[in-house]
């Protein structure tokens, strides 16, 4: 669908683009007359100062890498580059272009070793003090790459959190044509949502990223600093499929908690999407991909173009972006045509006998799931087919009505499982900016996004239970229906029945696909300049918005299929329904015992496709002051204060037919009432960056910095965040650092407003008489809420409400690293160990643990006892089970990074690679039950190690690049017994990754590389043999294989 628009809506842009850098003069001609400059010969330190206060632009340099260097100085009209290049002539200093008013000055140290940038496979370095190659353009060392950890400008080895920076080279180098499968092979990364794992969920062919296995909520996910709307139905998390590939310059990824510097949600970490701003001229770039055993194919077009004009005073960009990504079913993959389950062995004989509780079965099937009419009689289950009637072959392994068997039954998960969903999308960003007078400029950002994905769904099924049809039931076949055969009838007959169960699998309704078509968009609109010469402010307002039109199809209307399938003969001996009332309404009788394909008549009257649409709104109006105060005698004491108001909105609408329950669908077209809700938060912060020491002879540099932000939430109230942190540098190659932060979690609109049911629930009250003595609080506890002590609970239910809470709080999470880097000319290494405890989390409990929980704890003063509520005779007789406060989260690890380069023979060889050793992921639901401890690491989803190392050997025109992803072996379940599976751990894996480059002139690059080169397969156990597909946690093992791509870039 999206296909056949693409063309259009990329020639278009691309034309408006094209005729922009045409006709547009470059700035850098026009721009050699601007201003007139007088700066003497003098010390380079002095010339520069010189040339910031006449041209009113950013100098970012470090003053010690100066000392001693003399500049001839400059007198005469020139543009910034002109004078720059002439003061630091003669020097063995280089200057950068890194933002519309700054330039970088790098003083390259004798010893370095100078690496191009320019082969068609550079990539940035992946240590956790890495840079995108294009901050090492000219041969400029690593370490003068400006950083946005902060709102303070620094250069990237000045912060005193890791950060680690992925190139756009990455990305090209990779078999990946969007930013969020490449950064799931990142170790800080644990397992996000992509379109490896989101589908059978409300945002199927989105991505989200988490960082530290903590939650896609606690993530936040910036665009040059800026937060952006949500791009989910149920969370606040981005979308980072929205933002085109062609525009991304790097992705800074911070680790641990950045609330005061960026707001909530910053929990775990802060992933920035950096795009290109100020580079002048044309961009193409196509690549495309097959996998040796098919499916899952992806290819993306991607175009950019820029120019100043207006004398260099203004500069626009465009960019647009085209990738698609194919469907991969299980069926496709030779692990994937069997389902693979545990169930009880047979064997065992109890605890401590060194036997395993389950074991792993292959192709284990449910009884009752079959596409022939299934049916459970005398202790059996029968099929009726092309065969006539016959009982259900293979080995049962459990008996019973809703039984399973290792065999074929016709029907199979692999019929319906998908690996990966296809998606589709179209991204489009423009900026536009313009100097109104040297000190200030205006500027305007737009983004537009559509997205066209799919996923699948299991057949749509039925059985027996009332769970079906809205309470309803499946299929109750009469005696006399018309369509029933004969030994059908003679089965029914002999255990004398009048109506039969029927079971089935609609095959013949066609694919319950699941399709969302989204578009979003986000504008930006503000000015910015200096005041006077220390500086920079900046004011905007932006607003954003998320469409999704979420569409399930070939839905049953539960009612009247019941009604079509419970068909008797009419006066001419012709099928009709039996219920008149039906009848009249247009009732088609079907034969449930056949596999026909629907009739349109019968289409129109049971089947519907269900339509739900989703809208997120947000809306931000900022403001900041940059700069520095006064010089230290250790260097420029530098701030950051700023507010901001920000808005947000979510309103959802569902399908009438699901609202009346009529296409009801357990789990899956669950009824969602509409949602019109939204908040409003003020917020103000500032920062401060504190040198203590500069230089000094026997404890070298010392800095210090810190953050607060106060927040006002019209949905939570006030929070207040905070960090603090250190560097030391005892000598220049070796700097030392420490952070420490408090950041908060605000719960998001679904959380706090989501759609509430009410249901009558049935358990023993744990007040009741005869359980006051299973614990030790529980009989003056259940006294002091008034229950008598001779109560008898009388089983009449209990009024149970769940859904979202309007009374939720902040979670909020204090975190601490620590850590150094070492630099030493071609050599880069660091170290870092991080904690984060989170409390506070937001989670859900039962109705009965709620109650359980209430009367077990020290006193009554606690949050489960404020969400029940006891009648006059002590009854139990309302539980708010909606969410609670109440759960926390612990992680803590160690990361490593290395990097280093060095001429070997005629080439340069570069290695690198990062790694992590998670020593602790824990969930526990509720804080006072330590039976609700979820250990999480070393579990398959989260392994103790992960790593991601490469090797790049370039010579001229020619590189080649070779990455490995190493997961470590793990354990289905940590705090499982030895006996409890056959098959309790999950072996190591390796993915190996070659790419192969070549650059054609100075224009065009071209690429070819094989994922996965080795065509590894998933680990064989129940959870992880399709590395994905019904276990989304097992997303970190490909089941893609062998893949093949090849890519072209040309630059005019």
């Amino acid at each position: 669908m999206l296909a056949r628009n693409a063309a259009r809506l990329m020639s278009g842009g691309m034309l408006v683009a094209l005729s922009a850098v045409a006709l547009v003069p470059s700035a850098y001609a026009q721009q050699a007359e601007r201003r007139t400059y007088e700066i003497a010969p003098q010390s380079l330190d002095g010339a520069l100062a010189a040339f910031r206060q006449q041209s009113g632009l950013n100098l970012l340099y470090r003053t010690d890498t100066v000392q001693g260097i003399s500049s001839r100085g400059f007198k005469g009209r020139g543009s910034p580059e002109q004078v720059l290049a002439a003061l630091l002539e003669g020097t063995s200093a280089s200057f950068r272009k890194v933002g519309k008013n700054s330039f970088s000055i790098v003083i390259r140290p004798r010893a370095a070793l100078t690496i191009s940038s320019r082969s068609p496979s550079a990539a940035p370095r992946l240590t956790a003090q890495s840079v995108d190659p294009a901050a090492a353009e000219g041969g400029e060392p690593a370490e003068d790459i400006v950083v946005t950890g902060s709102r303070i400008a620094r250069p990237r080895n000045d912060t005193p959190v890791p950060i680690t920076v992925v190139g756009s080279a990455d990305l090209a180098n990779s078999a990946a044509v969007n930013l969020a499968d490449l950064l799931q092979e990142f170790p800080a990364f644990g397992v996000g949502l992509g379109n490896a794992n989101t589908f059978r969920s409300g945002d199927a062919g989105a991505a989200f990223v988490n960082l530290r296995g903590l939650g896609t909520n606690r993530s936040l996910t910036l665009v040059n600093g800026r937060r952006r709307v949500s791009g989910s139905s149920s969370s606040s998390a981005v979308d980072i499929n929205t933002i085109p590939p062609s525009m991304i310059e790097r992705v800074e990824i911070i680790t641990g908690g950045a609330s005061a510097v960026y707001g909530a949600d910053a929990v775990s970490g802060v992933v920035n999407i950096i795009t290109k701003r100020n580079t002048e001229g044309v961009e193409l770039s196509a690549r495309g991909g097959m996998s040796q055993h098919g499916g899952a194919n992806n290819a993306a077009l991607g175009f950019y173009g820029g120019t100043h004009f207006a004398d260099g005073r203004g500069f626009i960009n465009f960019g647009a972006a085209y990738t698609t990504s194919g469907r991969l079913r299980s069926r496709q993959r030779d692990f994937g045509q069997y389902r693979v389950a545990t169930d009880a062995n047979p064997a065992n004989t109890g605890p401590n006998d060194g036997i395993p509780n389950q074991i792993t079965l292959v192709n284990l099937n449910d009884t009752y799931v079959t596409y022939d009419a299934n049916m459970f009689v005398g202790g059996k289950t029968y099929v009726y087919g092309a065969n006539g009637l016959q009982p259900l072959g293979g080995k049962i392994v459990r008996p019973g009505s809703l039984g399973s068997v290792i065999g074929d039954t016709g029907a199979s998960y692999a019929d319906w499982i998908e690996l990966r969903s296809p998606s589709e999308v179209i991204s489009l960003r423009s900026d536009l900016s313009y100097e109104i007078t040297p000190g200030v400029s205006a500027f305007l950002e737009g983004e537009f996004s559509k997205t066209y994905s799919k996923s699948l769904e299991q057949y749509y099924r039925f059985d027996e239970r009332t769970i079906w049809f809205n309470g309803l039931g499946g299929p109750q076949i009469a005696r006399d229906n018309i369509f029933l055969p004969a030994s059908v009838g003679a089965l029914m007959d002999a255990n004398k029945l009048q109506k039969l169960p029927v079971r089935r699998a609609m095959k013949e309704l066609g694919d319950l696909d699941n399709i969302h078509d989204r578009h979003s968009w986000t504008i930006v609109a503000g000015l910015e300049g200096k005041l006077v010469d220390r500086f920079d402010w900046r004011v905007s307002y932006q607003r954003g918005e998320y469409n999704d039109n979420f569409t399930f199809k070939n839905m049953l209307i539960g009612q009247n299929f019941l009604y079509s399938v419970d068909a008797i003969a009419g006066p001419d001996g012709k099928p009709m329904c039996r219920n008149a009332a039906a009848r009249a309404a247009g009732c088609v009788p079907f034969n449930i015992f056949a596999r026909d394909d629907l009739t349109q008549a019968q289409r129109d009257y049971f089947v519907r496709d269900r339509l739900q649409t989703i809208k997120n709104v947000q809306e931000v109006v900022s403001g900041q002051i940059t700069g520095t105060l006064f010089d230290l005698p250790a260097g420029p004491l530098a701030f950051a204060v700023g507010g901001e108001h920000r808005r947000e909105k979510l309103v959802t609408h569902d399908d009438g037919l699901s609202l009346s329950h009529a296409i009801d669908f357990i789990g899956l077209a669950v009824p969602r009432q509409p949602i019109d809700k939204g908040f409003t938060v003020n917020e103000g912060y500032g920062e401060l960056r504190v040198p203590i020491l500069r230089d000094h002879r026997l404890l070298g540099s010392l800095e210090a910095e810190g953050a607060l932000r106060i927040s006002d939430y019209s949905s939570i109230g006030r929070t207040t965040t905070w960090n603090a942190a250190g560097t030391w540098a005892p000598i220049r190659q070796v700097r030392l650092r420490a952070s420490w932060a408090r950041s908060v979690r605000a719960p998001n609109l679904v959380e706090l407003y989501g759609p509430r049911s009410i249901s009558i629930v049935n358990f023993v009250d744990p007040c009741d008489a005869p359980r006051l003595g299973e614990t030790t609080n529980r009989r003056a506890n259940c006294a002091a809420l008034g229950v008598p002590a001779n109560f008898r609970d009388t089983f009449v239910g209990t009024t149970v409400t769940s859904g979202g809470n309007p009374d939720l709080k902040a979670e909020t999470s204090n975190s601490f690293s620590v850590g150094g880097a070492v630099n030493f000319g071609p050599l880069n290494a660091s170290i870092d160990y991080f904690h984060i405890k989170l409390a506070d989390a937001v989670t859900s409990f039962a109705a009965d643990a709620i109650a359980t929980r209430c009367v077990d704890a020290k006193t009554i003063d606690n949050i489960f006892c404020k969400s029940i509520k006891i009648d006059t005779d002590g009854s139990l007789i309302a539980i708010n089970s909606s969410l609670l406060n109440v759960a926390r989260q612990e992680t803590q690890g160690i990361d490593f990074a290395l990097d280093y380069a060095r001429q070997v023979g005629p080439g340069t060889l570069r290695i690198g690679g990062t790694a992590t050793l998670l020593l602790q992921l824990e969930l526990q639901t509720d804080p006072n039950d330590p039976n609700t401890l979820v250990i999480q690491d070393g579990r398959f989803s989260n392994p103790r190690w992960l790593a991601r190392q490469f090797a790049e050997y370039q010579i001229g025109r020619v590189s080649a690049r070779i990455e490995n992803q190493f997961i470590s072996k793990s354990m289905i379940d940590p705090q499982a017994s030895k006996e409890t599976y056959d098959l309790p751990t999950v072996s190591a894996r390796v993915y190996t990754d070659l790419t192969l480059g070549y650059k054609l002139g100075r224009t065009y690059t071209f690429r070819a590389g094989i994922n996965n080169l080795l065509d590894v397969e998933p680990p064989f156990t129940a959870s992880t043999y399709l590395g994905g597909g019904i276990n989304g946690s097992a997303v970190r093992y490909d089941n893609v294989g062998r893949f093949f791509f090849l890519g072209v870039e040309a630059k005019f």
